[in-house]
């Protein structure tokens, strides 16, 4: 599972159709890297992985 871009419900609504395009482009192509860039990118920063008790 790739999360990309998240916002507080009260600062707006959705995002646009460009938006979801783009961030389904970027999604895709972190769903296509192998797991040696993946952790690469998570030990750099790039990336963080977030499980469903980070509170950060």
């Amino acid at each position: 599972m790739v999360f990309l871009y998240g916002f507080a419900k009260n600062e707006r609504d959705s995002i646009s159709d460009q938006e979801l395009r783009a961030l389904q482009a970027i999604a895709g192509s972190w769903l296509e890297q192998k797991q040696h860039l993946l952790q690469r990118a998570i030990e750099s920063g790039e990336l963080k992985e977030v499980t469903k008790d980070d509170n950060t």
